[in-house]
């Protein structure tokens, strides 16, 4: 039987919002990882030697959004399920392709034709989120959490027609909402449930290129006081084998593994959160080969922090047949990919997330 809801909370100003996630500056460790107990010093680059088990077992799996409606009652509904599911690690809510509209930065959503919304209704529509998920954790008898949003927009260009200033503006003023949305969830009742608030972003080959993405993310970075965010995107066209230290690997679209590479994990904010759609494991050998670049050209491996899948969205409105793998699936390809060779290895990989319609 369905808990009745409580009312969802009206509007947010947005002088109010906030998420928060990390404490002060987002900083990370691009460590190096040594050969030791557990870890075959081989010096390959894929298998020959891959872990005899998975010591982690697959994560349960939340469930991302891509978001389609201004309704602030729709988004608190869409917390207050995840929660009574029991949903727990991150959730993306992915608010579709930047865009710029009578001066004012926001993106347009998923619906058609789709809608402007700004930066401030976004905020205002996470927060809803948030605080339905909150409210309905107060009614369930388990323990939630810990969860983190990762507000999210792609560097899809599109007939956009934003330049490379637009670009870094719009990361810039990306950073900003979302700090303000943490800072709402953190001066409230909200925080008990929602541990954290960052950014994301689903970055494609095929969106955009480099030097346009690169802006949106220097543009996010410069930010003082930023959040993380989280590249939820592609490798399309990037090296499943053979990175080497010489050479800058060729990806889609005039991308390099160096682009890639930069705009996933280069700055201070960033990590990797990457799409495992293809049932072969194509997708998971690119990521561990993006990862040994970074080991061989910048003195460490990546720290990617989960595995997303979109099973929910091929079975809202298809998808081609081999791009469907279960959370499960795309989570434990790219945990055996990246134990695969001691210079990307990962002992754990925290998190795990379907994509569906909203």
């Amino acid at each position: 039987m369905r808990i009745p809801r409580r009312e969802w909370l009206p509007a947010i100003t947005v002088g109010l919002l906030v998420f928060t996630v990390a404490v002060g500056p987002a900083d990370k460790c691009k460590e190096t990882v040594p050969c030791g107990e557990n870890i075959q010093c081989s010096g390959g680059t894929g298998p020959p030697n891959p872990p005899s088990g998975n010591p982690q077992a697959p994560p349960p799996a939340t469930t991302s959004h891509y978001i389609s409606s201004t309704s602030s009652g729709a988004m608190y509904n869409l917390g207050w399920d995840a929660a009574q599911n029991g949903e727990k690690g991150i959730i993306v809510l992915d608010f579709g392709q930047p865009w710029v509209s009578g001066g004012a930065y926001g993106t347009n959503l998923f619906d058609d034709p789709p809608t402007f919304v700004t930066l401030a209704q976004i905020r205002n529509l996470a927060v809803q989120f948030a605080a339905g998920y909150y409210d309905s954790s107060q009614t369930v008898l388990f323990q939630i959490g810990p969860v983190t949003i990762a507000i999210g927009t792609s560097n899809d260009q599109g007939s956009s027609g934003l330049s490379d200033s637009d670009y870094y503006q719009q990361g810039s003023q990306w950073a900003a909402m979302v700090k303000d949305a943490w800072s709402d969830v953190q001066g409230s009742e909200i925080a008990a449930a929602i541990t954290s608030v960052n950014a994301g972003i689903d970055i494609e080959m095929d969106f955009n290129t480099p030097a346009r993405t690169r802006a949106w993310v220097d543009g996010y970075d410069d930010y003082v006081g930023r959040r993380l965010y989280y590249n939820y995107g592609t490798a399309s066209g990037c090296w499943t084998e053979g990175t080497n230290a010489s050479d800058n690997g060729p990806c889609n679209d005039d991308w390099t593994q160096e682009d890639v590479w930069y705009v996933s994990y280069g700055q201070p904010s960033a990590f990797p959160l990457p799409e495992i759609y293809l049932n072969d494991g194509a997708n998971a050998k690119q990521w561990q080969q993006l990862s040994l670049y970074g080991y061989l050209h910048h003195g460490g491996r990546m720290v990617i922090k989960g595995a997303m899948t979109q099973l929910g969205a091929c079975q809202t409105v298809g998808c081609h047949p081999d791009e469907d793998n279960t959370p499960a699936q795309g989570w434990s390809q790219l945990y055996f990919w990246l134990r695969s060779d001691d210079r990307a290895w990962q002992n754990t990989l925290d998190w795990s997330t379907d994509i569906t319609w909203e």
